[in-house]
C-alpha cells in the first residue's frame, strides 16, 4: 500500500506533467492561431467585428447583418474592447487570482489543481467563453452578498448554461430560506430578462439565447431525424423566425420518438462525464495527442471522488449534466469541474 509521502511524490509529479502541458499550450496559443481554430471562436470574433463596423450584434458574414439570437453579449463585447489575444492574458490572469485565492484559504491542493488543470489549460488558451467564465465561478463561490444573484445573472450574459447551473446552485446555497432564494432569483432575472427582450426586438424571439434550441436540433434530433430541410436560415428576414421553425421541428421530432430522444439524451449526458476533451483541442500534440488526453484522467478520477463525498454537490453534477446532457461536450462540464475544487469555499462563507 502506498504511503502519504508516496502520494505526495505521486501528486506533485503528475502536478509537473499538467505544468508542461500548460506551458506548451500557452506558447501555442500566443504564437499561432490555435486561440481562434474553432467555429464559435471565430463567430464571437465576427460579432465583435460587426459590432465595430457597422454597430449590429451579428454572426452574419454579409449583409443584411441580422441580429444574433444564439450568442450572448459579453464575450463578443470584451474582444471588441481589448482584442483576441489581450483576452487570452485576462484568462491566464483570472485563473491565477483564483487558484491563488484558493490556496491562501489553505486549499493548496485545490488551488494547485485549478492552475494546473489540464481542462483549464485548453480553455484559458481559447478564445471562447470558458476561458473567463470558470474562473470567475470561484470569486461567486466566496462572496454571497446582497447583489449575488445579479452577478450571476451577469455571468448568464458571458454563458446561457448558467440558466441551468444557477437555479439548483441557488436553491443548494440557501436552502430552506425562501425569501433569499426569491430575492437571488429576481436578481438573477434582471440582466436575463433584459437580453431577452434585446433579442424580442431585434431579432424577433424573446429568449437569453436560442443556442440550446439549435443543439437540441443538431445534437438530438439530428440522431434519428433528417433535419437537412431546417438547417438553413438565410432566407429569413429575422433569426427569431428560423429560431421558431426549429423549435417546432424539435418538439414534433421529440413527441415522435420519445424513446429515441431519452436514449440519445443519456447517451450525450454520460460522453459529458466520461470524454476527457474534444480531441481538435489535441491538435498541436500531433500524433501524441492520445499520451495527453490520458492526462486528463487522474484529474478527473479526484473531482468525481470529490463530488460524491458531498451530496448537494452530487445532486448539482446529476442535474447539471442531465440539463446539458444531449450536447455530449466535455466542456460543458467545466463549471462543475470548478465548482467542485472550490466547494469548500462554500462551506467557509456559510459559517
Amino acid at each position: 500500500m502506498l504511503r502519504r509521502s508516496d502520494l505526495k511524490r505521486l501528486f506533485y509529479a503528475y502536478i509537473f506533467l499538467l505544468c508542461i502541458l500548460k506551458c506548451y499550450l500557452t506558447f501555442v496559443a500566443f504564437t499561432t492561431d490555435y486561440p481562434l481554430f474553432t467555429s464559435d471562436a471565430r463567430e464571437y470574433l465576427r460579432i465583435a467585428d460587426n459590432l465595430l463596423k457597422y454597430g449590429v450584434f451579428s454572426s452574419d458574414t454579409h449583409p443584411p447583418f441580422r441580429h444574433d439570437v444564439i450568442r450572448v453579449p459579453v464575450y463578443p463585447l470584451l474582444l471588441l474592447l481589448l482584442g483576441p489575444r489581450p483576452i487570452l492574458l485576462l484568462q491566464h490572469v483570472l485563473l491565477a487570482m483564483s487558484s491563488f485565492l484558493l490556496f491562501r484559504r489553505g486549499y493548496r491542493k485545490e488551488g494547485l489543481l485549478l492552475f494546473f488543470s489540464p481542462t483549464m489549460a485548453v480553455f484559458t488558451n481559447q478564445n471562447l467563453t470558458e476561458g473567463i467564465y470558470a474562473p470567475l465561478l470561484i470569486f461567486l463561490l466566496l462572496y454571497r452578498g446582497a447583489l449575488w444573484g445579479l452577478l450571476w445573472g451577469l455571468m448568464a450574459l458571458l454563458r446561457q448554461a448558467t440558466l441551468v447551473l444557477f437555479p439548483p446552485l441557488l436553491v443548494v446555497v440557501f436552502w430552506r430560506r425562501w425569501k433569499k432564494i426569491v430575492i437571488h432569483l429576481l436578481l438573477f432575472l434582471v440582466p436575463v430578462l433584459f437580453w431577452a427582450t434585446v433579442n424580442y426586438m431585434y431579432g424577433k424571439v424573446f429568449t437569453l439565447s436560442a443556442g440550446f434550441h439549435t443543439s437540441l436540433l443538431v445534437y438530438l434530433v439530428g440522431k434519428f431525424s433528417d433535419i437537412s430541410d431546417v438547417l438553413s436560415h438565410e432566407n429569413f428576414t429575422y433569426l427569431g423566425e428560423w429560431i421558431k421553425v426549429i423549435s417546432g421541428k424539435v418538439i414534433s421530432e421529440i413527441v415522435k420518438h420519445p424513446l429515441h430522444t431519452v436514449f440519445w439524451w443519456l447517451v450525450g449526458s454520460l460522453f459529458t462525464v466520461v470524454k476527457a476533451v474534444a480531441r481538435a483541442y489535441l491538435q498541436p500534440f500531433g500524433s501524441t495527442w492520445p499520451l495527453v488526453y490520458l492526462t486528463f484522467y487522474p484529474y478527473l478520477a479526484y473531482l468525481y471522488w470529490r463530488a460524491l463525498k458531498d451530496r448537494r454537490l452530487t445532486f448539482l453534477w446529476i442535474f447539471y449534466v442531465l440539463a446539458v446532457g444531449p450536447i455530449g461536450d466535455p466542456r460543458l462540464r467545466l463549471p462543475l469541474e470548478v465548482l467542485t475544487l472550490g466547494w469548500s469555499l462554500l462551506k467557509i462563507s456559510y459559517r
